[in-house]
């Protein structure tokens, strides 16, 4: 008799209790992941979407430029992917994926003076 297996998986959402020197350092890590996926995206085929070619393209390209950790650099290739995936699927015929991808940013990620006000109301 064979079972299959299922894997559940769970998602954990808080707030981090950090300094502002702290906040400081992962504003700057979260803008230095937001340009260089707009780097990629802007510097690379459109055509690419397979995570694994785009990151042998630019891997190291990004290290060097954006200072990023290994594991955010294949993130940002991940990224750029899926967006232009959704892109593709959303797009009229014979338009560009450059123009509906011009920016990446994530609203979620990017609002640096309300998370600091927020770090230093909860003090």
């Amino acid at each position: 008799m064979y079972h299959h297996s299922m894997t559940q998986v769970l998602t954990i959402s808080c707030k981090l209790k950090v300094s502002n020197s702290q906040a400081a350092k992962l504003d700057a890590t979260l803008d230095a992941f937001v340009q260089a996926l707009n780097w990629v995206n802007q510097n690379t085929p459109e055509k690419i979407l397979n995570a694994l070619k785009l990151q042998s393209l630019g891997y190291r390209d990004i290290r060097a430029r954006f200072g990023l950790s290994s594991n955010l650099a294949q993130q940002v290739c991940r990224w750029v992917v899926s967006a232009r995936k959704t892109a593709s699927q959303k797009k009229p015929s014979g338009q560009s994926l450059q123009g509906g991808l011009r920016d990446l940013r994530c609203p979620h990620l990017l609002l640096p003076s309300e998370r600091l006000d927020s770090i230093a109301h909860h003090r």
